[in-house]
């Protein structure tokens, strides 16, 4: 395996946590209501794999905490050589490692290492009924790493999803709309199902006036 596919790898794997996010964020029919708990969990997996795969394309060697154990002989690193006793660093270390190398800001950093102890917390087995994981998951999947995908990758989160179902992002629009949260808007995004009215059914004006500014820029 190449270095550039150890890359992609990382990448997909990244985004494959993401769509599992910002599904089970999104969503939550009867039946289903564990979604709610798993959200979390997946959204923090995918903001570290994203980070992760931005900084291994920087320098690979940076995300192992022993870089020797995968490197070559000339101390080039092999991707080959990773194996099941090769660790990467603590994700609590993960924007330190990334504004360093990328030279770019790590966006809500307070956000991201909340979740970090929050899904830490659920992990072993303490589960607060006062906590809304869905919006908590919303909000790493696109106030940190949509930033991440975007930044880097010239990516966004809001086509990130499982449900094939779906044409354009108009429920998960909807979702944030409704708890105000803002996130970056893909050039040419359309709203097919539910428009720009449906789909801020119950946020603030401003929050309307935003998107719709943001759609038409």
């Amino acid at each position: 395996m190449k270095v550039g596919e150890f890359e992609r790898r990382v990448y997909e794997l990244g985004t494959a946590a993401l769509s599992q996010a910002v599904t089970q964020s999104t969503f939550l029919d009867p039946g289903l209501e564990h979604k709610a708990l798993l959200c979390l969990t997946s959204a923090v997996q995918a903001a570290e794999l994203i980070t992760k795969a931005a900084i291994i394309a920087v320098d690979p060697l940076k995300v192992f905490t022993q870089p020797s154990a995968v490197t070559d002989q000339n101390g080039i690193f092999d991707p080959n050589l990773i194996n099941s006793k090769s660790n990467t660093i603590q994700a609590s270390k993960i924007p330190n490692i990334y504004e360093q190398l990328t030279g770019k800001n790590f966006p809500n950093e307070g956000l991201f290492q909340k979740c970090l102890t929050v899904r830490n917390q659920l992990q072993h087995l303490y589960y607060d009924p006062s906590e809304d994981y869905q919006t908590l998951g919303l909000q790493l999947c696109f106030q940190v790493t949509d930033g991440i995908l975007f930044s880097n990758f010239n990516d966004h989160s809001v086509y990130y999803h499982e449900d094939i179902s779906i044409g354009t992002p108009d429920y998960i629009v909807g979702a944030l709309a409704r708890r105000g949260i803002k996130f970056n808007v893909p050039k040419g995004m359309e709203l097919r199902e539910l428009g720009v009215d449906g789909v801020c059914e119950g946020s603030s004006k401003s929050y309307k006036n935003w998107l719709i500014a943001e759609m038409n820029s």
